[in-house]
């Protein structure tokens, strides 16, 4: 099975997208769509080093009709089981400033155990590195500008969490699209495969009527 490995600390790999990678508000963000075979996983490796405070999952899976067949497990580098679950949606998040998690590769995996679907999993995740953004600016020779910088980056904080608010807001309404885009897409081809159905079992009752109304005639 496919495996992706999510290096957002120095390079996201194919079929991930990054945007603003500690730039002014210290947020890494990586979002991809991945298919689960039936009866086969997926896992994603994301290295977290000694600047990174939070870290935050999401994941979808973009069809209603899952139940236990999709499995979500989160393991720490020391393979050590933090998150397992089931069912068609779900996340998870770590805060590195308040509870002394271990720093490492954690490791997220997702695993398909219906034996005739394939599960296609909307997968967000967020790494913030919250004061990434001061320590290029800081002078230890000009105490006034260190003073002001901190001002600014306080300021800047302020204005990066607002943006991060947002930014979650503007990431669930367009999961919500891409779920509803691709739940009408599945409602289509089966409303279609049942009309298919219906009408050929309706003709074939038509066609076994006939047959025994003649023979009955015969008879």
């Amino acid at each position: 099975m496919l495996t992706v490995r999510l290096l957002i600390m120095t390079v996201v790999l194919a079929r991930a997208s990054a945007r603003d990678l500690f730039d002014l508000t210290g947020e890494v963000y990586s979002d991809l769509s991945v298919v689960v075979r039936r009866r086969g996983k997926e896992c994603f490796y994301q290295p977290v080093d000694d600047d990174v405070e939070t870290m935050y999952i999401q994941y979808t899976a973009l069809r209603e009709d899952i139940l236990d067949e999709l499995q979500f497990i989160v393991k720490d580098p020391e393979g050590k089981v933090l998150k397992q679950t089931t069912g068609e949606s779900n996340s998870f998040d770590l805060d590195f400033t308040e509870d002394p998690h271990q720093r490492g590769t954690y490791s997220i995996c997702f695993f398909n155990n219906h034996i005739i679907k394939d599960i296609i999993v909307y997968l967000e995740m967020e790494v913030w590195k919250e004061d990434a953004f001061t320590g290029d600016y800081e002078d230890d020779t000009e105490i006034d500008a260190e003073i002001a910088l901190e001002s600014v980056s306080d300021s800047l904080k302020t204005v990066a969490e607002n943006v991060k608010s947002m930014d979650l807001h503007t990431k669930k309404i367009s999961q919500r699209y891409r779920r509803d885009s691709f739940e009408l897409t599945y409602s289509n081809s089966y409303v279609n495969n049942v009309g298919i159905l219906t009408c050929a079992m309706i003709i074939c009752a038509g066609l076994f009527q006939v047959y025994f109304i003649r023979n009955l005639f015969h008879t």
